[in-house]
């Protein structure tokens, strides 16, 4: 792990990739995290609906992590970016039930193939050799990032 370390100077773009790709990983897993509060709080949806939601929200995002996953692949991420834009506009002007449900159904499309967008993304830029390291790595530091990002919420 010392040697991963060592070698992160030679391999700028690399960390620079994690750094952004830990944030965009934060802000997926705070919302998984916390949406039930906004759901109750802002959309007044009861345990039951939320319940409900979470249900529909697995059944949303595995077909949608591989059709977006397939799609952003051949095209590029710019249709991430404007479902997150969508989901985060939503959750701060919506009101009711209606937008809490618009909230998840968006949400669904986007964090898991954000996800394997990132995982992808990076797969590309290790060197295969050294492939094991640097997954360790990403898997130790995505821990400490995932802890930071509830704390800082």
């Amino acid at each position: 792990m010392l040697g991963t370390l060592r070698a992160w100077r030679s391999h700028r773009e690399e960390l620079r990739f994690l750094l952004g790709a830990y944030l965009i990983n934060d802000a997926i897993l705070t919302t998984i995290f916390f949406i039930a509060i906004d759901l109750r709080d802002d959309f007044h949806m009861t345990m039951t609906g939320q319940l409900r939601l979470a249900l529909l929200y697995h059944v949303i995002t595995i077909p949608a992590a591989v059709l977006f996953g397939m799609l952003e692949q051949r095209t590029s991420t710019h249709l991430a970016l404007a479902r997150w834009s969508v989901a985060i506009i939503v959750m701060g002007f919506g009101k009711g039930q209606a937008a809490g449900i618009a909230v998840v159904v968006v949400f669904a499309t986007v964090l898991g193939s954000s996800q394997a967008m990132l995982r992808g993304s990076f797969c590309r830029l290790v060197p295969p050799n050294q492939a094991a390291e640097y997954f360790a790595f990403n898997y130790l530091v995505s821990r400490f990032s995932e802890a930071l990002g509830s704390l800082l919420f």
